[in-house]
């Protein structure tokens, strides 16, 4: 998508803050998309309800990096991934000097979540990892709200099986063999909603239903392949959520797309 093709995703080693603007470049109302790569793979359809909803849309990305606010440990460098925390605590500071009016956050919802514990100089188990990103991710979003913006927690998108477009080239006469079991794709609680919900005043928005329903996740959606390589939406199955993401964020705004 766009924020790859203008270099705007900040890779692994880098902490520098890329502000690159889409949206509706002319407007003088501010949104900010925030969060990993996941937040680049729903890229599309915000930048596209910015668009309709007058609104300037600056991107905050980093690969592999949680805006909650833990210390995360890095699985491929097997450290902390301070670069990470380097990076949110950069992003922070800019959201605290150049408010915005609204906030959206998205990070990959890890099932074992990989937290550092500064006490132990360890790896944290998974249960107790798990609990540890969840008050991270709430105090991240608690604090993007003390900047005054309207702060939405979008949900992330499901996790896939393996390599989803491959299965699909094997199987074009019959894609449905590359569909995989909602429980799979999307544990519940979701960890991002869990944090959101504690916290008062803070949206959420969830569009899972438009790629799986109450016992399958789709590899294809309405002829659209959805998925490419890992965890991410193809940015043609995102721009298809375009309409529905525009809708839920009027409504959270108390507008009428």
């Amino acid at each position: 998508s766009a924020v790859y093709a203008k270099d705007c995703v900040v890779d692994y080693h880098d902490t520098s803050q890329r502000n690159c603007i889409f949206g509706d470049t002319a407007a003088t109302a501010r949104m900010v998309l925030v969060g990993d790569s996941h937040a680049a793979s729903y890229f599309p359809a915000v930048d596209a309800a910015a668009r309709e909803l007058g609104f300037r849309l600056d991107v905050r990305i980093k690969l592999g990096c949680t805006t909650a606010d833990v210390v995360q440990w890095h699985y491929k460098f097997e450290k902390p991934f301070v670069e990470c925390t380097t990076w949110r605590q950069g992003l922070m500071r800019d959201l605290k000097a150049q408010p915005a009016d609204v906030i959206i956050m998205v990070n990959a919802d890890n099932p074992a979540p990989l937290v550092f514990d500064a006490a132990t100089q360890r790896k944290m188990d998974v249960k107790p990892g798990r609990a540890a990103w969840i008050a991270g991710y709430a105090r991240t979003l608690a604090s993007m709200q003390d900047t005054g913006a309207t702060v939405i927690a979008l949900r992330d998108n499901p996790r896939v099986p393996g390599i989803i477009a491959d299965c699909v080239s094997q199987h074009m006469e019959h894609p449905g063999r590359c569909d995989f079991p909602r429980k799979f794709g999307l544990p519940e609680p979701a960890a991002d909603m869990t944090a959101a919900k504690s916290v008062s005043g803070v949206a959420t928005i969830d569009l899972s239903s438009r790629i799986c329903d109450w016992t399958t996740c789709f590899a294809v959606r309405d002829g659209i392949l959805a998925w490419q390589k890992g965890n991410h939406y193809t940015a043609t199955f995102a721009r298809s959520l375009a309409a529905d993401m525009t809708v839920r964020i009027a409504t959270i705004l108390g507008r009428v797309a």
